[in-house]
């Protein structure tokens, strides 16, 4: 889901189409574009948890998103409270510019035993 939301052209007509139970009748428009998504986990994934840390982000790049997963809010901060904390996700017109917004986008998202992988989409890439 992290990866398809930002493919999908109009959100808003789908879920509004639930909402009227009309869903089967929407239509879907898919940009034609590629899309990655890279997990930030804390520290202790998958083996247990992690003490709840602050989240920081420095700059959200242009396509590019973040889908919050393990995440509370408290007294206006946001904080990394679960083994998958969110996923980092670049779109583009291609794999590789896809993979390098959601790297960028990792790289500006920060909290106490951030791991991610570095890997992702290599398979398609080689």
């Amino acid at each position: 889901c992290e990866v398809l939301m930002p493919l999908i052209e109009d959100p808003l007509e789908l879920i509004l189409a639930a909402t009227q139970r009309r869903l089967r009748h929407a239509k879907i428009k898919i940009k034609k574009e590629f899309a990655v998504g890279v997990v930030c986990a804390s520290e202790n994934y998958p083996y247990k948890s992690s003490p709840k840390s602050e989240i920081t982000v420095n700059n959200i790049p242009e396509n590019s998103h973040i889908s919050y997963a393990g995440v509370s809010l408290e007294d206006g901060k946001l904080m990394a409270d679960g083994g998958r904390v969110l996923v980092c996700v670049g779109t583009g017109k291609s794999i590789e510019e896809a993979q390098k917004n959601a790297y960028k986008l990792c790289d500006n998202v920060n909290f106490k035993g951030k791991q991610y992988r570095k890997d992702i989409a290599h398979q398609v890439l080689k």
